[in-house]
């Protein structure tokens, strides 16, 4: 197999050599996710902006070359590229931008969990959890709303922990795992898994 071009071997293949470099690549980026979750951010951001903005100039492009709708794939391509340009130079808004959006999500959540739960027919103690859980989803949209940056940085810190675990049980595993014998191809060009008896 061409080593160039062997992606679903790497990213999915069950073999030592995969396991054992898939667990590298995860426990570093959960390494640099948790040391410094606020680089990550950036540094999520400035890719994301990349890509919106080379998505963006290929949908203008496609655009003026495609006779069909070519109004709108222009406008949204330009839509696409400001966006992505917003976001590689001005990284740290768009994680506030981010934030407050999760913070409605689980505020709005937590308001709505509270009223259904004082709306349902069932005795009290089948409500304490419902009403926790809405007390809870409170709670952390409260945390986004006033401290965004430093509660995006504590999930990502959590995400990053939970990659280094993620790794080290992936570079574990490859120890553990028998060596798959080799496929060689013969003369007649099938293969072979090795000596007959």
């Amino acid at each position: 197999m061409n080593p160039y071009f062997s992606a679903s071997a790497f990213f999915a293949g069950i073999s030592r050599r995969a396991f054992l470099w898939r667990g590298i690549l995860v426990g570093l980026l959960g390494l640099l996710m948790a040391l410094n979750p606020l680089i990550t951010l950036e540094l999520l951001s400035i890719l994301l902006g990349w890509v919106f903005a080379a998505v963006g100039v290929w949908a203008i492009l496609s655009g003026a070359v495609y006779a069909g709708q070519r109004f709108f794939w222009i406008v949204y391509g330009l839509l696409m590229l400001l966006g992505g340009v917003f976001m590689i130079f001005q990284p740290f808004q768009v994680v506030f931008v981010i934030a407050w959006f999760i913070a409605i999500w689980f505020i709005a959540g937590g308001a709505a969990g509270i009223w259904n739960t004082a709306q349902m027919p069932v005795e009290g103690k089948y409500k304490v959890l419902p009403t926790i859980s809405s007390f809870v989803g409170l709670f952390i949209g409260f945390l986004f709303l006033v401290w965004p940056l430093t509660s995006l940085a504590g999930m990502l810190w959590i995400a990053g922990l939970i990659l280094i675990i993620r790794g080290a049980m992936l570079i574990a595993f490859s120890r553990i795992l028998p060596e798959q014998p080799r496929m060689e191809e013969n003369e007649t060009g099938k293969t072979d898994t090795g000596s007959r008896d």
